[in-house]
């Protein structure tokens, strides 16, 4: 069987796809057991692991992720999700649709052939093109479709998806997000470490009352949002993607893109607060249970010198949103310090008080 070239940024669903049709399979089924070396009777159901070890995928020397498995460990999910064909080209299938830009089909169809479906405009929470600044396309592929063949984009209907200028900004920096995490080559870190980064933003901003969720919450997302809408685009409740990361709820991991949009602006702020946390978990519980061998201010001060040590041009803004727990206490408590480590720039001034 012909191996066709990888397009950047594909997904496993979609370089099968593109096989079966430059090589003429007529019955997909047939041509997914001979590459597996397995008895197949749905290509839907088919699990991920089969066919990244078969000869096929593995002969096309991959360096790029095929799917969601390692973004949603960069999330907190478990190392070895048991994703199927579908789950792991988009963590889920949204609402019986995945997506296109339109724009790359084009380059895509003019260069190899055909379009396919590229891993960075599935993301549940992006509904741009973060290399063209175009809206996608919304393709109908419920499940109960993928089970005997597979589909390209061009064999199926799509819609544009409708967007307001009230919340293209911030789509727009969705997708530039979920381009960089796609990116990120880095080893993710353990799912404990960045569950317990999650906690402390929402125990700092005053998110939880008790075990449950506060009204802060949506005061907080709305103060953030201004009037976009995210409902009217993404299929995401709030209340239940807070309460997954609390363990209440079953929520696919790969919405979290959203969190860490709304508390940490950039994929580069959301590292490094879990290399703080790895670094200074163990030293944050032993100071709240003794203060006489602790000291709070030294303790703050070394957050704030080893933020500015880890990223030049730091600053206020970003600290305030990677750490805003020793932000407020620096301010509060050894703002001379502060201030001479880390001035108030005039866009500081503006965006934060």
């Amino acid at each position: 069987m012909h191996i066709p070239s990888l397009i950047k940024d594909e997904t496993l669903y979609g370089v099968l796809a593109r096989g079966m049709h430059i090589n003429g399979y007529a019955h997909h089924l047939l041509g997914i057991e001979k590459l597996s070396g397995q008895r197949v009777t749905s290509l839907a159901n088919l699990k991920a692991e089969v066919l990244l070890n078969s000869d096929y995928v593995i002969g096309l020397g991959c360096e790029q992720n095929l799917g969601v498995s390692v973004l949603e460990q960069h999330l907190g999910g478990e190392q070895h999700l048991n994703h199927d064909l579908v789950s792991y080209a988009s963590g889920q299938l949204v609402n019986g649709a995945w997506k296109t830009c339109q724009l790359c089909l084009k380059e895509d169809t003019e260069r190899f052939g055909t379009g396919t479906w590229r891993l960075l405009h599935q993301l549940p929470t992006t509904l741009i093109c973060p290399l063209h600044d175009e809206q996608l396309s919304r393709h109908e592929l419920k499940r109960k479709m993928l089970h005997h063949r597979f589909y390209l984009p061009m064999q199926t209907n799509s819609t544009p998806v409708s967007i307001n200028n009230a919340i293209r900004g911030h789509l727009k920096n969705l997708a530039q997000l979920g381009h960089e995490a796609i990116a990120d080559k880095s080893k993710p870190y353990p799912s404990s470490v960045i569950k317990q980064v999650c906690k402390r933003v929402m125990l700092d901003r005053g998110f939880l009352k008790g075990n449950a969720l506060s009204k802060r919450v949506h005061e907080d997302f709305s103060e953030f949002f201004g009037s976009a809408r995210l409902s009217d685009v993404m299929d995401i409740n709030l209340g239940r993607l807070l309460n997954g990361v609390l363990g209440v709820d079953e929520v696919p991991v790969i919405q979290r893109m959203l969190l860490i949009y709304w508390w940490f602006g950039s994929w580069e702020l959301f590292k490094l607060s879990c290399l703080w946390q790895s670094i200074f978990a163990d030293s944050t519980e032993t100071l709240s249970q003794s203060d006489a061998n602790h000291d709070l201010r030294q303790y703050y001060r070394d957050h704030c010198l080893g933020y500015i040590s880890s990223k030049p041009g730091a600053s206020r803004q970003e600290l305030l949103r990677i750490d805003y727990k020793a932000f407020r206490w620096l301010k509060n408590n050894d703002s001379a310090w502060l201030n001479k480590h880390l001035p108030m720039t005039r866009y500081s001034q503006l965006c934060l008080f």
